[in-house]
């Protein structure tokens, strides 16, 4: 818990795969094209 577990350098048409993750709630931070942290939670089923 509370672990890095993707860590993606650029992102291609604004997807990130997270196919290969298991099930759960999952925090996502990036930083957009100002520099500008963003965090958001995905729900993956």
């Amino acid at each position: 818990m509370g672990q890095e577990i993707k860590r993606v350098n650029s992102v291609s048409e604004n997807k990130i795969d997270l196919s290969n993750l298991k099930s759960g709630l999952y925090i996502i931070k990036f930083l957009n094209m100002n520099n500008e942290k963003i965090v958001k939670k995905v729900l993956k089923n």
